[in-house]
């Protein structure tokens, strides 16, 4: 990376780290994405803030399911309402890090 592309004023100590890998933010994401749930499509009408949605979650949901498959992104099916379960790849196998949280 040429830090002079990247400008930054470090005033206590950070870790710069940007990705050049193929494949884009994904792989960063561990290929994982969530859905949004029909609960942002409906919090401005419902809380009265914004403009309302002019679509819903059940419109965008084929093509939540077409992208899932198209790209391969990993997940459980957790049957939670605000986290839509989709059509996932299984997890990733878990880090050694991971694991060492797990256990504890």
């Amino acid at each position: 990376m040429k830090d002079n592309e990247h400008p930054y004023i470090q005033e206590k100590p950070f870790d710069w780290i940007r990705g050049y890998q193929v494949g884009g933010k994904s792989l960063m994401w561990a290929r994982e994405s969530q859905r949004w749930s029909n609960f942002e499509f409906t919090s401005p009408a419902k809380y009265g803030y914004g403009i309302d949605w002019p679509i819903r979650y059940p419109d965008i949901a084929p093509w939540y399911s077409h992208v899932e498959l198209f790209a391969g992104i990993c997940g459980n099916r957790d049957g939670l309402e605000a986290m839509p379960d989709g059509e996932f790849l299984p997890p990733f196998e878990m880090n050694c890090v991971e694991k060492e949280l797990k256990e504890k």
